[in-house]
C-alpha cells in the first residue's frame, strides 16, 4: 500500500521548489519578467551602497574573498511533524556540493560526477537532485555576495513589506527571488515567494574567519509557520566532516 506523504514533507518540497524556481537559467527576459512584477521605487539607494552594506554585514570584502567552503548542520521542523536534519558542504574554490541526510546516504556533484551513495549503493542522481543541490549553493548567501560579478536589481515597490529595500541579487545565469534588506545593519532579512510566503532571517550570529550568518530561518504563509530551519556547527575552510570519496576531496 502507497502511504501518503507527510505534511512536512509537502511543505518542504514547496520550500524547495519555490527556492529553486528562481534558480532557472535566468536572461534578460526573466528580468524583465520579474521587475515588471515588482516596480522599482523612483528613489532610494544606490545598488553599489545596499552591496557594501551587505558584505560588510556578513564580515566585509576581505573576509568574504577568504572564503573558500562552508559547511552547516540544518535542522528544519514544521508543526506537528518530526524534525528533519542535514549536512551540506559547498567548496565555492573546488565548485563541489555534497549533502549527507540523516539516514546516512550522502549526495554529491563534482563535475560530470552526480550521484547518491545508499549503503555502499552507488546511484545516479537525477535532473531534479542536481539541480536542487546546485541550486542550494548558488543561493547561498556567502556564495552571492563573495563574487564581485554580484548585480543587484531594485530597490523594488513591495507595499506589504515596507520595512525592508527590496532587491533581486542576479549572478550570470541565477536570479534570486526578492530579497528584503535591513538599511541600517545591511542585513537579509526576508525573501519573498511568488505564492505571497516568505522566508524571516534572524539570529545573526560571528561564525569563524571574521564571518557572520543568520542561524535560524522561519517561512510564513500569511500570519502562519510552515517552516523553522535553525543552522549549527558551521565549519569554514575546512574538509568535509564526513568521510568523501577521493575523487570528490582528495
Amino acid at each position: 500500500m502507497l502511504c501518503k506523504p507527510s505534511i512536512f514533507k509537502l511543505l518542504l518540497a514547496a520550500f524547495i521548489g519555490a527556492l529553486l524556481s528562481f534558480n532557472a537559467d535566468a536572461d534578460a527576459k526573466d528580468t524583465e519578467q520579474l521587475t515588471a512584477k515588482y516596480k522599482k521605487l523612483a528613489d532610494g539607494p544606490s545598488a553599489e551602497l545596499v552591496k557594501h552594506k551587505l558584505r560588510e554585514a556578513f564580515g566585509g570584502e576581505e573576509a568574504l574573498q577568504g572564503l573558500r567552503s562552508f559547511e552547516a548542520k540544518l535542522t528544519i521542523s514544521a508543526p506537528q511533524e518530526p524534525i528533519k536534519s542535514s549536512r551540506s558542504f559547498y567548496s565555492f574554490a573546488r565548485k563541489t556540493i555534497a549533502k549527507q541526510d540523516a539516514d546516512g546516504s550522502l549526495s554529491m556533484l563534482k563535475g560530470q560526477h552526480a550521484i547518491k551513495l545508499v549503503n555502499e549503493n552507488v546511484i545516479r542522481l537525477s535532473r531534479k537532485e542536481v539541480k536542487g543541490l546546485a541550486g542550494n549553493m548558488k543561493l547561498n548567501f556567502f556564495y552571492l555576495l563573495r563574487n564581485k560579478h554580484l548585480k543587484l536589481i531594485g530597490p523594488l515597490d513591495i507595499a506589504e513589506h515596507p520595512n525592508e529595500s527590496w532587491w533581486i541579487f542576479k549572478l550570470r545565469k541565477t536570479q534570486s527571488p526578492p530579497i528584503g534588506v535591513d538599511l541600517k545593519s545591511g542585513q537579509i532579512r526576508k525573501l519573498l515567494f511568488d505564492d505571497g510566503s516568505y522566508v524571516a532571517e534572524s539570529n545573526y550570529q560571528k561564525v569563524s574567519c571574521g564571518l557572520n550568518w543568520p542561524l535560524n530561518f522561519t517561512v510564513f504563509k500569511g500570519n502562519s509557520v510552515q517552516l523553522e530551519g535553525e543552522f549549527s556547527d558551521i565549519r569554514i575552510n575546512q574538509s568535509p566532516s564526513f568521510e568523501t570519496p577521493l575523487w570528490f576531496y582528495p
